[in-house]
């Protein structure tokens, strides 16, 4: 995710919490900000940690796969 991006959907979760002027935030944007608005700062940090780790072994997996494909190529 580039920078730009993530600013865009930190402005998507203000205008849902009512401190925006964003309108065209997704379902799917309500839905996450429903399940982590109310968490602690920690709670939160923890959860980010747990998705990047989660996203990074998606990851690693692929380019482990993408590497035995090779070898195994004549």
């Amino acid at each position: 995710m580039r920078l730009g991006s993530l600013s865009y959907k930190i402005g998507n979760f203000k205008a849902i919490d009512g401190q925006g002027n964003l309108d065209g935030y997704s379902l799917q944007a309500v839905r996450i900000y429903k399940n982590y608005s109310a968490l602690a700062d920690n709670q939160v940090r923890i959860a980010g940690e747990e998705a990047i780790a989660h996203a990074l072994g998606r990851h690693v997996k692929n380019l482990e796969a993408k590497i035995t494909q090779k070898k195994t190529m004549p």
